[in-house]
């Protein structure tokens, strides 16, 4: 499978996406171990813009969203409908949504 991935990395990434993609398992690896204590959303995009990487691309993705829940202690992966790997940018309305339900969760 680290094969797989390096080849798919090499072929379909751009130099700042492989550097994006490496930098989330260094991000994960420096994450606490326990559930955060807090409420929490996971958001999944719903278009896939991984530049061809294939089946194998998608299920290490896959993976990686249900690691997000194991670590965050969130309930659900929450699909964003229209949105590709920037949420933030495709769906801003979508993410102030959840931003507004989570905070008024917390008070």
């Amino acid at each position: 499978e680290a094969t797989a991935l390096k080849v798919i990395k090499r072929l379909t990434f751009s130099r700042t996406m492989r550097r994006e993609f490496d930098g989330q398992e260094q991000c994960l690896a420096q994450l606490p171990t326990a559930p955060l204590n807090m409420p929490v959303r996971v958001l999944l995009r719903t278009i896939d813009n991984s530049g061809g990487g294939g089946a194998k691309l998608r299920e290490i993705d896959h993976q990686l969203a249900q690691r997000w829940l194991t670590l965050t202690g969130a309930s659900r992966l929450e699909r964003v409908d229209g949105s590709g790997h920037y949420i933030q940018k495709d769906r801003p309305d979508a993410l102030s949504e959840v931003i507004r339900q989570v905070s008024s969760h917390s008070r």
